[in-house]
């Protein structure tokens, strides 16, 4: 499986602003992530297209869990369709975010090992490259589409062995993508990284990552941006590793119903051991939120019905399906859906139609680049999980 340690970016079933249409997902059956292509192929991000049956899954495929080039996939509401996109060069080359407005408008962003990041633009035929003027050493991580003239791409990037990783935010008008000036919390002397966005509307957006948190601290802090429809700002978060080499980098953000709640997650660490790391964005102020045992796990997917409500999902440190839930007080443990006998597995996903109607989706393998990981789909309709 590649990278488990969490530089893998999770898997995301998500519109501009909200989950996927769960009809859509019974036909992503066990197995996928072979037949698709018919190589190892990892399926990374997820984006329904609004008022239709269609979803897409981007990624990458090649001959191991390692190395590949661009891969994408149509659900066209009845089986999933493999659709040519051009792939930069012949190194490591993967997308990392995909987003949709409609049928013949969709967005992917990615990144190549040795030429960078690139944007590809779907006009309802074929995918093919946006003239966007990206920096040459920067990485895409994630894109969020609110309509045709508004888009948004973040990652980061390294200018020189002097000044270090700066935060990228790109923007489409409609006619041509632009940098947007973003903080740097860390300018002069240490990484600035963003690797998520979320939106709920052109005057109210996020965008999570990480900063190293000074030159005499070495562990990365957490980093929140907010956009207010004028300008990116930077908004305090909590931060509560412990130890020599403190670790708060965010990896994933959701915005809830109407954008007055939103979700955060990453990883922390106390005194050396590695846990999930949890926000909340309760309509005032980001908060740290408690996540029962055991330590050692990651979490990935996250989906918010309600403002009352939130599923996440990942993995423990043994690599087994991790569920957790919000009940409007606290997160609690889940019931997850158990690994298949001998392999590890890693949980990406999670769309929530209500509490007895709920999807997961992640891989399982051996770790190993002569093991092909595959895909997993789950169903909880309440009492049991169910593999699809």
């Amino acid at each position: 499986m590649r990278n488990r340690s969490g530089a893998l970016r999770a898997v995301v079933v998500a519109s501009a602003v909200g989950s996927i249409a769960l009809a859509a997902l019974p036909a992503l059956a066990a197995g996928t992530a072979r037949s698709l292509s018919g190589q190892q192929t990892t399926l990374q991000r997820f984006a329904h297209v609004p008022d239709t049956a269609q979803v897409w899954a981007v990624g990458f495929t090649g001959p191991s869990p390692y190395y590949g080039q661009t891969y994408a996939a149509l659900f066209n509401g009845r089986r999933w369709i493999h659709v040519a996109t051009p792939s930069p060069d012949n190194s490591d080359c993967t997308f990392t975010g995909v987003a949709a407005t409609a049928g013949a408008d969709a967005w992917a962003v990615g990144y190549c090992s040795s030429s960078g990041a690139f944007i590809e633009h779907w006009n309802g035929k074929r995918w093919t490259y946006s003239a966007a003027h990206v920096p040459a050493t920067t990485t895409l991580n994630d894109v969020v589409a609110l309509t045709r003239t508004n888009v948004w791409a973040v990652g980061g990037t390294n200018p020189s062995p002097v000044v270090q990783h700066q935060t990228v935010v790109m923007h489409f008008n409609g006619e041509k993508w632009y940098r947007v000036a973003s903080p740097n919390p860390n300018a002069g002397s240490g990484d600035n990284q963003l690797e998520s966005i979320a939106a709920a509307s052109p005057t109210n957006m996020w965008a999570v990552g990480g900063y190293l948190g000074g030159l005499l601290r070495t562990g990365d802090q957490s980093l929140v941006l907010h956009f207010n429809g004028k300008k990116w700002y930077q908004v305090a978060s909590p931060n509560p590793a412990t130890g020599p080499q403190p670790q708060d980098p965010l990896s994933r953000v959701v915005m809830g119903p109407k954008g007055t709640t939103a979700w955060a997650v990453g990883t922390t660490s106390v005194e050396g051991a590695l846990d999930a790391l949890v926000l909340r964005f309760n309509g005032k102020r980001w908060v740290s939120v408690a996540v029962p045992g055991p330590t050692y796990q990651a979490l990935n997917g996250i989906a918010v019905p309600t403002a009352t409500s939130a599923w996440f999902v990942g993995s423990t440190a043994n690599y087994t399906p991790l569920v957790l839930r919000w009940n409007g007080k606290r997160l609690v443990g889940m019931r997850a859906p158990a690994s298949p006998p001998g392999f590890q597995s890693w949980l990406n996903d999670v769309a929530v139609g209500s509490s007895s109607d709920v999807y997961v989706s992640g891989i399982y393998g051996h770790n190993s680049p002569s093991s092909p990981d595959q895909l997993l789909l789950f169903h909880f309709n309440g009492k049991v999980w169910a593999r699809q």
